[in-house]
């Protein structure tokens, strides 16, 4: 359920009920003057609490985004966007490890990027820990990507076709040459008509799975949900109703 105040606030409580009961509350805001960002404020039922905020333009084209839980551990991050290139570092509030990420626009349809992770302390015990880089492209009805992960050791692939405008087929594929592992799944999203969505997916372990989500009404979605899987083939069933 989701509610906005006023004040602009808003307010979401979430509830899940399997085999006993299980929710969280998160709120957020934005100060118009001050441009400080409560992305999220987040309470959940262990007592735990979870803050993120952030602030554009704190310098030119820079955003300082925060996390931070209630025993005071999260992480920083500055964001600086030039044109068509974003570049950003993370930090950990206790100081031990560090993440930057690029990305940037090549020509009109070819987006790069890369990242690394990295173990900070004394000069000599700094080190880079994992690195990985991608690029995507595409066009008006179709769109591919791939990633190098874990240090070039695994690689992600994934599509998408248009086949109709209210027809949309998609593809992904991990694969990790040196174990010989390699998994993938296919799926469609069909839009029955303007308040009605089909999705149907199945992957490389023989799990099949689909849903339908209805918006009945103006802030109402209904969603039924089925799977299956090959070693059990007896489907299971789920039903989602959200407001907000």
């Amino acid at each position: 359920m989701k509610h906005t105040t006023p004040h602009g606030v808003t307010v979401t409580a979430k509830s899940e009920h399997s085999k006993g009961v299980n929710g969280a509350l998160e709120a957020k805001f934005f100060h118009a003057k001050s441009g400080v960002s409560i992305d999220k404020a987040k309470l959940n039922p262990d007592g735990s609490m979870g803050l993120e905020a952030s602030r554009r333009d704190i310098a030119k084209n820079v955003k300082l985004v925060a996390k931070v839980n209630d025993v005071l551990k999260g992480e920083v991050s500055m964001e600086h966007t030039v044109g068509k290139s974003s570049t950003r570092a993370t930090l950990d509030v206790e100081g031990n490890w560090m993440r930057t990420s690029t990305c940037m626009a090549v020509g009109s349809s070819l987006l790069v990027g890369a990242q690394g992770d990295f173990i900070v302390g004394a000069p000599k015990d700094s080190a880079l820990k994992s690195y990985s880089v991608g690029a995507a492209t595409g066009g008006s009805r179709w769109g591919a990507s791939l990633t190098c992960t874990n240090a070039m050791q695994t690689y992600n692939a994934s599509g998408f076709y248009i086949l109709q405008p209210n027809l949309v087929g998609s593809v992904m594929a991990v694969t990790t040459p040196e174990k010989s592992e390699t998994s993938f799944e296919a799926g469609v999203r069909y839009q029955c008509n303007p308040k009605t969505t089909v999705r149907a997916k199945v992957n490389s372990n023989g799990l099949v799975q689909a849903c339908a989500v209805n918006r009945c009404a103006d802030k109402v979605a209904v969603t039924v949900t089925a799977a299956a899987a090959k070693n059990d083939t007896t489907p299971k069933f789920g039903l989602l109703c959200a407001l907000g």
